[in-house]
């Protein structure tokens, strides 16, 4: 944790830009929700909580600060949200994510599934990937196995006792 903080204070002050309490403390919300995808209203309820007096329109202005170097990431899924996730600053590329249509997980995918990908990009276009973002749609695990007990529930043949008079 303290090497991604270390890493933050670093990109700020190599980019002339000044590191505020208020910075500070956005930051930290993401650090601490490392595994969330908030919304700007979350962390600022967040930040309310801890007793932070900082308007929305400063969290949205130090997001699209930290959004622009990398050290966090845009999350637009089907329902309108934008929500935000801390980025690792190591990493090549962003995660991929893994978004279920039925109860609205969102899974990360830490693994870069897009280098074959980008081996054919540069070999047949000559375009050199930079970044990419990929969210794939489906339904996740727990999701399937609810699903098919529901239907294996309903396939089963009613048992009708006969009684005897």
């Amino acid at each position: 944790m303290e090497n991604i903080r270390h890493d933050f204070e670093q990109e700020l002050q190599s980019n002339s830009l000044r590191l505020t309490g208020q910075r500070k403390l956005i930051y930290g919300v993401l650090c601490e929700n490392k595994e969330k995808h908030l919304t700007v209203e979350e962390i600022h309820s967040i930040l309310v909580k801890k007793g932070s007096g900082i308007s929305v329109a400063t969290v949205y202005r130090t997001l699209a600060l930290l959004e622009e170097h990398r050290l966090a990431g845009r999350l637009c899924l089907n329902d309108g949200c934008v929500r935000y996730q801390l980025l690792d600053p190591s990493e090549k590329h962003e995660h991929h994510h893994l978004v279920c249509e039925r109860c609205g997980k969102v899974i990360d995918v830490m693994s870069d599934m897009m280098d074959a990908v980008e081996h054919q990009a540069l070999c047949e276009y000559g375009f050199q990937v930079k970044n990419h973002k990929v969210k794939l749609y489906g339904i996740c695990k727990e999701c399937r196995l609810k699903e098919e007990s529901r239907a294996s529930e309903a396939n089963k043949e009613p048992v009708f006792r006969l009684s005897r008079r």
